[in-house]
């Protein structure tokens, strides 16, 4: 078999997106197994030290429009445009490592502007700034959403924990995207909760922009991590053949690595980039993280948007796993 190159007149940038801990790192590894893009990491996320911008972003998930926009420009034209920063991430250097990543990450960006690829910005922190990049820089948006449970057990595990001052502190963002939400948001940044209750308020409000917002956008995708965790090798194809890139027999190879791994049990918490798994235990992992009550109150929690992307089947497994586990206790 041949490969055959499905809409070789698409090159628009790729922009993987969504809430953090939502499979946008697999997703993006998956997409770049074609060849055809050039995978950029996080250049939007405040401490990333190799970042293709100059000026760092000021806050988390920072909203991006016409009124701020200057300060990336000439950055995401450089980043579009697949020019590498070799001056600036030589001055942040700080170690043999980086030195190294530097040099593997030029000579990737030389070689795919050579082959006249695409960039691929793999960024859930430039989630606000979906639309503005799209619009502006005709960058295809893939939005990743995934079951809140598993959201939020991830985020327990890794103890992630976010200031929602990050959000509060852009006056832009509050009257505009995340107004509904606007006075919640506020007591969030003032008020002690715990990392259940904060990964809940994280997952309504952001999926609340995808519900009523992302998904109506024309050519916009909005992927369920489950669906693709479910049945990979088809859902990988049909995301390959709407955008534009090449399936081979070499893809679907690496593909099914990708996500038929041996490995069954919980990763190391400083694993978590990891992109290697099997997808379809993997998304089931929040099951054995949460208890009961922990799950109940997730559900209560996110109802209201979840029920847009998550029918009551895809709760029911929690009710034959926990009475599986009270059974095996007693």
């Amino acid at each position: 078999m041949t490969e055959v190159l499905l809409r070789p007149d698409r090159r628009s940038p790729v922009l993987v997106t969504g809430t953090h801990r939502s499979g946008t790192t697999w997703v993006g590894r998956l997409l770049e197994l074609s060849g055809d893009l050039l995978a950029v990491h996080e250049p939007f996320n405040p401490t990333n030290r190799r970042s293709w911008l100059a000026n760092p972003a000021p806050h988390w998930f920072e909203l991006v429009t016409a009124a701020n926009a200057g300060r990336y420009h000439d950055d995401l034209a450089r980043l579009i445009a697949l020019r590498f920063p070799w001056r600036r991430r030589m001055s942040r250097a700080c170690s043999t490592r980086d030195l190294l990543a530097l040099g593997r990450d030029g000579l990737r960006a030389g070689r795919a502007r050579v082959q006249q690829g695409a960039l691929l910005m793999k960024d859930p922190l430039a989630f606000f700034a979906a639309p503005f990049f799209a619009e502006t820089y005709d960058m295809l948006p893939i939005v990743c959403v995934r079951h809140p449970a598993a959201f939020v057990s991830s985020l327990k595990r890794l103890d992630w924990r976010f200031d929602f001052g990050n959000w509060t502190d852009q006056p832009l963002l509050m009257d505009g995207p995340l107004r509904r939400y606007a006075d919640e948001i506020r007591w969030l940044a003032a008020t002690e909760r715990d990392i259940v209750d904060e990964g809940i308020a994280l997952w309504k409000i952001m999926n609340s922009v995808v519900r009523d917002d992302y998904q109506h956008r024309p050519g916009w995708l909005v992927l369920r991590y489950e669906d693709i965790a479910a049945d990979p090798e088809r859902s990988v194809r049909s995301l390959y053949r709407s955008i534009g890139l090449r399936w081979s027999p070499t893809v679907e190879k690496n593909v099914c690595a990708y996500t038929q791994s041996s490995i069954q049990g919980e990763l190391a918490p400083g694993d978590h980039m990891s992109v290697r798994r099997n997808s379809r235990t993997a998304m089931w992992t929040w099951l054995e993280r949460l208890s009961p009550a922990e799950i109940a109150r997730i559900r209560a929690g996110t109802a209201e948007i979840a029920g847009s992307f998550y029918s009551d089947a895809d709760w029911a497994i929690e009710t034959t796993s926990a009475h599986s586990r009270s059974s095996h206790a007693s």
